[in-house]
């Protein structure tokens, strides 16, 4: 079982401060996520950002967890997605949808994002 490297991730403030400014924003039920174009980089770089709003710090651990799964599940499965910073904002409802709802989440919104930035 591979993790979640850390060359996917953003990992500096400056990388989701940029996103968060300029990036495109798509809006779902569970997840608000922005992505704006990377051309330097050579796969898509995530992050998640979770709120005390979401809940109780079990809540959020819950839901980055699943996240970083689905975000595992992507890179392992090379899904064709272009290079790109992608910040995924949790929202209330997501601590309690399952894995596969939190799944379908962030498929649907890339699929939207992908079509936005082309």
């Amino acid at each position: 079982m591979s993790k979640f490297c850390g060359y996917y991730r953003l990992n500096k403030p400056e990388e989701y401060r940029e996103t968060l400014d300029r990036g495109r924003k798509c809006v779902d039920s569970l997840l608000v996520a922005l992505a704006r174009p990377q051309d330097l980089r050579e796969y898509p770089h995530f992050g998640i950002i979770v709120s005390k709003k979401v809940g109780r710090a079990h809540a959020r651990n819950k839901v980055k967890r699943r996240l970083r799964e689905v975000f595992r599940h992507l890179s392992l499965s090379g899904s064709n997605l272009r290079p790109c910073d992608v910040v995924f904002i949790a929202r209330k409802r997501a601590t309690r949808a399952t894995y596969q709802e939190i799944e379908s989440s962030v498929v649907r919104t890339l699929a939207y994002l992908e079509r936005k930035m082309a």
